[in-house]
């Protein structure tokens, strides 16, 4: 997994110590010769048990919408189920840039 760490200059390493009820792995895979997507997403509670885990195929063309895609399912999950403190981890460098720089999402 990526280290969580900001882009911009000065800023330093991201804290991870917090009142995690969730960590979340997400991941994307897409297919170009069948013109297939999915994601899946696993959610572990603190104590290391398996709380949330989902498969889904996805319309979405671009693998870093997939990744997307599923953060914002995972999200929902938790939300739904009733937690509150979400740690993400992902192995894309697009999604942990996207979320460091705070930039605007457009979907």
């Amino acid at each position: 997994m990526w280290k969580l760490q900001s882009i911009q200059k000065g800023v330093g390493q991201l804290s991870l110590r917090g009142p995690w009820q969730l960590i979340i792995k997400v991941t994307g895979f897409r297919d170009k010769k069948r013109d297939m997507s999915a994601f899946v997403f696993e959610a572990v509670n603190i104590q290391g048990d398996c709380v949330l885990f989902a498969v889904n195929s996805s319309l979405t063309g671009t693998a870093f919408g997939i990744l997307l895609e599923a953060v914002v399912d995972a999200c929902l999950t938790a939300k739904y189920h009733g937690f509150h403190g979400v740690l993400f981890l992902t192995d894309s460098r697009g999604m942990i840039k996207t979320f460091n720089t705070r930039k605007a999402l457009d979907w």
